[in-house]
Parts: C-alpha cells; sequence; structure tokens
C-alpha cells in the first residue's frame, strides 16, 4: 500500500483550509510506504505547509520509504495497524482486533489508503477507523469502486458511504469518483468465469472525506431503503 506524493500535496490543501492543525496526529489503516515516483515540490510543500525542515536536494534520494517519516518530519505523531510488524505499526487483525484504548479518540486525520477492502470484517474496520479518530477528527477513504477484479475483496457503491456518513453523523467534506483507462478482465478470472472472450471495462474508485462531529459510539449502517 502506497501514498502518492500527490496524496501529500492533498494533505496540505486540507492544512492551507483548516482542517488540519500542525503538531496533531496521523493514523493509517495499513502501513504506508511513498509510491514512487515522489516529486520532490509536493514531499516539500507538505513538509512546509505544517513547519516541517524541508527536504534538501542532497538528502531527496535518501528519503525512506515509509511514509511515516515524512509525516513525522512535518511535525505530525504518525502510527498505523497492520497485520504485519512493519515501522510505525501495531500489530492487529483488523478482520477480529479492537483498536487498544491508548489509540482511542486519539486521531485528527485517520486514513484508508485501498486497506478496507482487503477486509471481510466491514463492520470491525469501520468501527476502528471510527474510534481512532477524535471529535472534530478528519477520516479519509479510498477505495475500488468497480473492476480491479484481482485487488482486495469488496468493492463499494457511493450509497454506502452516504449510508455509513448518515448513521453516524459525519459530515462530508468530499466525495468524487475516479474512472481509469480500459483494461481487460485477468485471464485468472476469465477461466473461472468461463468467459468466451475477455470483456473489457474501467478502474473505478471512490475518494471520501468525511469529519467525525463528536464521541458518539459507532452505529455501523443501514440502508436508507430499509428503514
Amino acid at each position: 500500500m502506497g501514498i502518492a506524493s500527490g496524496l501529500l500535496r492533498q494533505y496540505a490543501h486540507w492544512g492551507e483550509r483548516g482542517w488540519l492543525k500542525s503538531g496533531g496526529a496521523i493514523f493509517d489503516l495499513g502501513a504506508q510506504q511513498l509510491a514512487e515516483p515522489i516529486k520532490p515540490e509536493f514531499l516539500n510543500h507538505f513538509v512546509g505547509t505544517f513547519g516541517g525542515v524541508p527536504y534538501t536536494e542532497d538528502e531527496m534520494p535518501k528519503v525512506n520509504d515509509y511514509a511515516g517519516h515524512v509525516i513525522e518530519r512535518a511535525g505530525f505523531h504518525y502510527a498505523s495497524i497492520d497485520i504485519q510488524p512493519l515501522p510505525f505499526a501495531i500489530t492487529l487483525d483488523l478482520n477480529r482486533s479492537e483498536l487498544p484504548a491508548e489509540h482511542v479518540g486519539r486521531y485528527d486525520l485517520v486514513t484508508n489508503h485501498g486497506t478496507s477492502e482487503h477486509i471481510l470484517n466491514q463492520w470491525n474496520v469501520f468501527k476502528i477507523s471510527h474510534d481512532a479518530a477524535k471529535s472534530g477528527a478528519l477520516m479519509y477513504h479510498s477505495v475500488p469502486m468497480a473492476c480491479d477484479f484481482e485487488h482486495g475483496i469488496m468493492s463499494y457503491n457511493p450509497k454506502f458511504f452516504w449510508a455509513l456518513a448518515d448513521a453516524n453523523g459525519y459530515e462530508i467534506l468530499n466525495f468524487r469518483g475516479w474512472v481509469g483507462d480500459d483494461m481487460a478482465v485477468p485471464e485468472s478470472i476469465v477461466s473461472q468465469l468461463r468467459l468466451e472472450q475477455t470483456p473489457r471495462g474501467n478502474q473505478a474508485w471512490l475518494f471520501v472525506l468525511f469529519r467525525k462531529p463528536d464521541d458518539r459510539p459507532f452505529a455501523g449502517l443501514v440502508d436508507p431503503a430499509f428503514k
């Protein structure tokens, strides 16, 4: 899993809008690495926006591949959850584990950069996201909506996040989709479904930014059609 340098530019934008403040705490669902290629101007814009010391030209080739190093350089406290014992990560199974008490209500930004679609227990992963966020915190989800057939085990209808916001009182700050270039269905899927020819589809992703209003318990979600 990775954070592209363009996403660091997005973090800086949230800071410029006053949604994310220097000295806060950021929590990732899944230990994140910096995705290539890293654009130095985006990296230093992010660090400088929050009062950190920008990287020099000599330092740039040595930037560590774990995003936590860059985020902490910008002045944030940083942690993540992962099933593997990785840098900056507390080792937990998002399918089964509860968030440890010392992390509950601690974070100003909780992010899901393509992690939740790999988790069967959707209730638990979104509860952990909710529990980690303090009152007024941002929660960001970047998840597949369609295609990307072999990426993860879940894809998301936009209605999922509308219902999640409705049930938990989240303020929707940004809600957008992205559709990529045509892609073929993988041959493994074609053979398993016994398709006669390889159809084509589009990658489609959702990007959702919530603000948590208060410290109410996680309520899950209910499809409004069934209320």
